[in-house]
């Protein structure tokens, strides 16, 4: 398991496994594509995995929704070591928020999941995700920063 040069690769950084092995198997259950490489960062739990990726869509998405889905995880640890009571009124209100798109993100996930397992190496990100909207209504107000 090793890159090989001249070929394109996304990279994922996956924490909280706290041996290679435990990972491998996270993934080979959730991932269509084995890992060119998994790279241990020196002093933490944090593992970076990079995956073999000839048009550098697919895999860029799945990493990305990964990755929320992880931080929904996280900041679900969060509250309930905290609890609700010691959020603020604002961090409340956008509970919900976060939930749904947690949610959405798990279902763009599915349908990107559906794609690569099909074979299709270019994927339209805004096609899939009007096709979640469509398929699964969510109460997805914009929210301006």
């Amino acid at each position: 398991m090793a890159r090989k040069e001249g070929k394109r690769y996304s990279k994922c950084i996956f924490s909280s496994y706290k041996r290679q092995q435990e990972l491998e198997e996270y993934l080979s259950r959730n991932y269509p594509q084995e890992p060119a490489e998994i790279v241990k960062a020196k002093g933490s739990n944090d593992f970076t995995v990079y995956f073999e990726d000839s048009s550098g869509e697919p895999f860029t998405i799945m990493i990305g929704v990964e990755k929320i889905l992880q931080d929904g995880k996280a900041l679900q640890d969060i509250i309930s070591i905290l609890g609700v009571d010691e959020l603020s009124a604002e961090d409340k209100l956008q509970i919900p928020r976060a939930r749904n798109t947690i949610k959405l993100a798990g279902y763009v996930l599915q349908e990107v999941e559906v794609a690569v397992d099909a074979g299709l190496t270019k994927i339209n990100i805004d096609d899939i995700i009007e096709k979640v909207l469509r398929e699964n209504p969510f109460n997805l107000e914009p929210t301006l920063y």
